[in-house]
């Protein structure tokens, strides 16, 4: 998965639940610039976040998938709060790729482990 499709399906997650948090922001601002993500494209991913029609693009490859899954729950705990669309979120999106619970909650101990 392009870091750009990456960063726009982040995107999507931070807005899902119509707020953008500072926790996000930074967030996202942070992977702007260690991805190179340019303006224009922030604010074209910005605009599909907020558009009605706004969707998730899973990826097709599991390793894409494994750091789509990851970078999801990095954002979603940037806030500290979990909200009820972003777990409906990230449940579909875990429901689509077809990952045993076993690899999901190794996969989240895994980025709790790294964010300490």
């Amino acid at each position: 998965m392009e870091k750009l499709d990456l960063f726009r399906n982040l995107m999507v997650m931070a807005a899902i639940d119509g707020a953008f948090t500072q926790g996000e922001m930074e967030m996202l601002a942070d992977w702007c610039a260690m991805w190179g993500i340019e303006d224009e494209d922030f604010e074209e991913a910005l605009k599909h976040a907020l558009s009605p029609d706004a969707e998730l693009s899973i990826p097709n490859d599991q390793p894409s998938q494994i750091i789509f899954l990851k970078e999801c729950l990095r954002l979603m705990a940037a806030d500290g709060q979990l909200t009820e669309p972003e777990k409906q979120l990230f449940s579909i999106a875990a429901a689509q790729i077809k990952i045993t619970d076993e690899h999901l909650n190794k996969l989240i101990d895994e980025v709790l482990a790294s964010e300490n």
